[in-house]
């Protein structure tokens, strides 16, 4: 393909994507307009006033010390002087249109030899209801969702861009994490992919530790300069924050029905597919047709569910989706699965997360989690049955492709 055919291609396709997100950001905000406004958010809307107009407001969750999930908004805030929770409200909306972008990039990454996949996962994203309510509502989830896949990206990019994987480069991995400090913990789920994705490299160990050297360095001078500022300017660190968040101790007393139910919430019902997606996986993993990089996705987010009710006292859907992000891909491969009817089972799946959800948050009713997981389970059984009449399955002539970069 031509230089001008490869550019138009890629707008079309940024056009594409800009539609389909820009539509389900607006049914999500109708939808879930109700909880724009949640507990925290006016925290965020105090430090914004405090950073932008010098307001000298109550800092009672510490947001200051983490100023940079905030970035945007005190930037429209103090130079259009847009109310504090219009600004908000526009930083959240682009950083969920960020999110999107950069997990269909991720995915284009991650299965290059299949166009399908990453459309099947952006789909999915926009279908689970943690990210359509907290992707928009009044917080920085989206900031910090978006600043965890940049990472993940520029890894991705790093290890297919250049001949050596260790080139010195990776002091900018070591940049963005440390940045991403100051955003939100979510970075950690980015740091523990990196460290995990260079540590299944065929490479020395000598190189290896390099990388980790060069990442390390970087991203441990940041945290202690950004601490340091953050302690002038507003009298707070980061050891102030991670004291508060660990003053509960009865939060550490672990529920493990509830914090499955939690785990289930963050996929909804397209756990079911990525148990499909997984199961394949590790069909491929067996045969050696699994890419390492995907090998690296199932690691972490294993790793990331089991340990995380130990390492964190808040176990709600909305914060552990920053694990649930890296079974997305493997929801993916399970819908890719179901072939041509693929794309019709996604969308009836989405209707079923929102709707539920909605119905939950709105009126309070019980038993529609139950109810729709079976209901969807029928829809899967049903595919599978009509399966010789929609040709569904992969394509055995390239299937291996769709795992290997």
């Amino acid at each position: 393909m031509s230089p001008r055919g490869a550019v138009s291609g890629s707008l079309r396709i940024f056009i594409l994507l800009f539609f389909i997100v820009g539509i389900a950001s607006a049914i999500s905000f109708y939808l879930f307009d109700f909880l724009n406004i949640q507990t925290d958010s006016e925290g965020y809307i105090n430090a914004i006033k405090s950073m932008s107009a010098n307001e000298a407001l109550p800092d009672r969750l510490h947001r200051l010390v983490k100023p940079l999930s905030l970035f945007f908004a005190v930037l429209l805030s103090s130079f259009l002087g847009l109310a504090a929770q219009t600004a908000l409200q526009i930083q959240q909306w682009l950083c969920y249109l960020a999110t999107a972008f950069l997990f269909f990039g991720i995915l284009q990454k991650l299965f290059p030899q299949d166009k399908n996949l990453p459309f099947v996962g952006l789909l999915l994203l926009l279908g689970s209801q943690v990210f359509a309510i907290y992707g928009l509502a009044l917080m920085v989830d989206a900031a910090a969702w978006a600043i965890e896949l940049w990472a993940i990206y520029l890894m991705l990019y790093l290890k297919t861009a250049d001949n050596g994987l260790f080139d010195k480069k990776f002091l900018i991995l070591g940049l963005l994490l440390g940045l991403g400090f100051f955003v939100k913990e979510t970075i950690f789920m980015a740091g523990l992919y990196i460290f995990i994705s260079i540590l299944l490299e065929k490479s020395s160990f000598k190189s290896k530790l390099w990388a980790y050297t060069q990442i390390g360095t970087i991203f441990g001078l940041l945290v202690l300069m950004g601490s340091v500022a953050t302690q002038y300017l507003y009298g707070k660190s980061m050891l102030t924050w991670w004291q508060f968040a660990h003053s509960d101790s009865e939060m550490y007393q672990l529920a493990i029905p509830a914090y499955l139910l939690q785990v289930f919430r963050t996929l909804d019902l397209f756990w079911f597919l990525t148990i499909i997606g997984i199961g394949l996986a590790l069909k491929h993993l067996m045969t050696g047709l699994l890419s390492k990089e995907l090998a690296a996705m199932l690691l972490v987010g294993l790793i990331g569910f089991i340990l995380f009710p130990y390492l964190w006292a808040y176990r709600t859907d909305r914060i552990l989706f920053m694990i649930g992000l890296f079974f997305l891909p493997f929801a993916a491969m399970g819908a890719a699965f179901f072939g041509h009817v693929q794309f019709l089972l996604i969308l009836c799946g989405a209707a079923m997360n929102l709707f539920m959800t909605y119905r939950i948050y709105r009126f309070e009713e019980a038993g529609w989690i139950s109810f729709l997981s079976v209901c969807f389970l029928g829809l899967l059984l049903l595919a599978v049955v009509l399966k010789p009449f929609f040709k569904i399955g992969f394509r055995s002539a390239d299937s291996k492709n769709i795992y290997q970069n």
